[in-house]
């Protein structure tokens, strides 16, 4: 980073830094950040204090690149991905906002990338799955589905969209969703075993493999018991079509 990393500008890096935090931490936009500088005696425009962040964000590119390398390089991803819309400057000057997509993957060690795009939603989901990634956990998105096809990635359906339509199902197929559920609460027993002895990562897996696992294996038998059941409800048959 050169010396005075904001060249021509009243403003150092802690400035910056704190603009960009309440911006993106604490969800203040960039005219009541001016608005409140401005009752202090620093006047500064909405425009500025986008550019510096513009700036700022340039300056953290080699490490935001370096970061995201890592966590996709990861084989097992979790990955989610949401529409947002995206301030673009025009090449008139004028910012405007388009619609755009946000997508996100995370490693085995709890790290997070994020990408956004604001153009097709495929693309920044491309982005955020590495080249050796072999289990890609996701909500069932089709846009996710679809990458994990074409590049042979085991595709695993997320617990916790699994258990809302368990949820979903009880008013047609009560005995069942229930049942369904009791394999949530016997996980949910162990988790809660973790989070009491305040274990490590590293035991916390020891713990699952213990616990946990005979629990999905046995839950998996019996999702494949109900699939086969003719007289069943069509939200119970999304539920355990999307468990297996």
């Amino acid at each position: 980073m050169t010396d005075d990393p904001f060249p021509k500008t009243h403003f150092d890096e802690s400035f910056v830094a704190e603009v960009a935090v309440q911006k993106f931490i604490d969800g203040v936009p960039l005219h009541r950040q001016a608005e409140a500088l401005a009752r202090d005696g620093v006047h500064v425009s909405e425009d500025t204090l986008e550019d510096l962040i513009l700036k700022g964000a340039s300056l953290l590119t080699p490490l935001y690149r370096y970061h995201l390398e890592d966590v996709r390089g990861s084989p097992l991803l979790e990955a989610d991905q949401t529409r947002l819309n995206i301030r673009l400057k025009g090449d008139d000057g004028v910012s405007r906002y388009v619609q755009g997509a946000r997508s996100l993957s995370a490693n085995l060690r709890g790290e997070v990338a994020l990408v956004a795009s604001a153009d097709e939603r495929k693309e920044s989901c491309e982005r955020v799955i590495g080249d050796k990634v072999e289990v890609l956990v996701s909500d069932a998105a089709a846009v996710f589905s679809s990458i994990a096809g074409d590049r042979g990635i085991k595709e695993a359906n997320c617990l916790s969209h699994a258990r809302r339509k368990l949820f979903q199902a009880r008013g047609a197929d009560p005995v069942l969703a229930e049942r369904a559920l009791d394999f949530f609460g016997a996980l949910y027993a162990v988790e809660a075993l973790c989070d009491v002895k305040g274990v490590s990562a590293e035991q916390r897996r020891e713990l699952r493999q213990q616990y946990a696992r005979p629990v999905l294996c046995d839950f998996k038998l019996w999702c494949e018991k109900v699939a086969e059941l003719r007289e069943k409800s069509e939200k119970l048959r999304i539920a355990i079509d999307y468990m297996l």
